[in-house]
């Protein structure tokens, strides 16, 4: 019998300052590339946890879920390496929470909206927090809170149609768990949280 979900405390964060954010971006970019990332991805994309899911058109080496995982982890990569950084200080992060406070926004965004195609910020305060429950060995639960302190987006409509070589098909899984394949119309891509959890739409 399984104890009640213990709560852990956000994990402290300390934001860069703006001039080390350009590093930081590169070595994230790095880190999306590395092997930790993939096996996440693979894991993720091995359990179901995926919105956006990237099919070869033919064969390869890889088997789905390894191809799966190293397309998006490679996609990401290059919205980073696109990306124009920004860093946005407490005023405005703490302005940003009590807009949203009670209620998520209502307003539409559209794809004339951001101020620029690819966008990275750092917030000097967590905006938030994302909640993940995990089962321990000895039969309990914990639930693991990570800060969000980051958010970065891209236009994206379904025609990267090559990933590292291989003609591509990318398919959507919706919150009814209807899949369907994505078409070339244009979307934000907003992330928040890791690229399997991505709120793509297409």
């Amino acid at each position: 019998m399984s104890s009640a979900p213990q709560l852990t405390k956000p994990t402290g964060w300390r934001a860069p300052s703006p001039l080390s954010v350009l590093d930081w971006q590169r070595r994230q970019e790095l880190f999306t590339r590395s092997n930790l990332t993939q096996r996440m991805l693979e894991t993720a994309v091995r359990g179901g946890h995926w919105t956006m899911m990237p099919l070869a058109d033919e064969a390869t080496t890889f088997t789905v879920t390894d191809f799966a995982a190293r397309a998006l982890m490679l996609t990401e990569s290059d919205r980073l390496h696109e990306a124009r950084t920004y860093s946005i200080g407490p005023n405005a992060t703490g302005l940003a929470v009590a807009a949203s406070s009670g209620s998520a926004p209502q307003e539409p965004i559209s794809l004339n909206r951001p101020p620029r195609p690819s966008r990275l910020t750092l917030f000097t305060d967590p905006i938030g927090s994302d909640a993940d429950t995990y089962r321990t060995t000895n039969g309990s639960s914990v639930e693991i809170h990570t800060p969000i302190v980051a958010v970065s987006w891209s236009l994206w409509d379904g025609s990267q149609d090559h990933v590292d070589g291989h003609a591509v098909t990318w398919l959507r899984q919706s919150s009814h768990g209807a899949i369907v394949p994505c078409r070339g119309e244009g979307h934000l891509d907003d992330v928040l949280r890791p690229a399997h959890q991505r709120n793509a739409r297409c």
